[in-house]
């Protein structure tokens, strides 16, 4: 039996994908670590962060008729660790970035429906984000002479 979600499939309907940008990175490899030469056959591990951090509504007012626009923040960062216990292991490099997803609402019934927004904003936004950040991170990742960093061309869920 599928259970459907009424209030994200509310917001599916009337939320229309517009936009994505970067609104803040931050990338970095260990003062000590050398990417070309540092891991030694070592194996790093990765890890990840994913936070939708708020959302909001944004009514555009200007010289064509107003629309509104919801906005999805959202904090993501990949690191390699090289291996150890938990308390032990030690970052050798980061790759952090804020985004900013834009939707034009379409259906105006869903200004007042926070709990579609809500929903639509921790469960869906992220899939919409996902390739823009997995292509950032491999170029990033290349930039710094990192081993090549090829997140899932699906994002998975946690």
């Amino acid at each position: 039996m599928v259970v459907v979600n009424e209030p994200l499939e509310k917001a599916k309907k009337g939320l229309q994908f517009e936009d994505v940008s970067q609104s803040r990175v931050d990338a970095w490899v260990e003062p000590k670590f050398d990417p070309r030469f540092g891991l030694g056959g070592q194996d790093c591990r990765l890890q990840l962060k994913h936070h939708v951090v708020e959302s909001n509504l944004i009514e555009i007012k200007g010289n064509e008729s107003p629309f509104d626009i919801f906005r999805v923040y959202i904090d993501v960062g990949a690191r390699l660790v090289l291996p150890g216990d938990k308390t032990e292991e030690r970052p050798i490099a980061q790759i952090e970035a804020s985004y900013r997803v834009d939707y034009r609402i379409t259906e105006t019934s869903l200004i007042e429906d926070k709990a579609a927004l809500d929903t639509f904003a921790l469960e869906n936004a992220s899939y919409h984000l996902w390739p823009y950040w997995r292509e950032f991170v491999m170029s990033q990742s290349l930039r710094m002479n990192l081993p090549k960093i090829a997140l899932p061309v699906r994002m998975l869920k946690s």
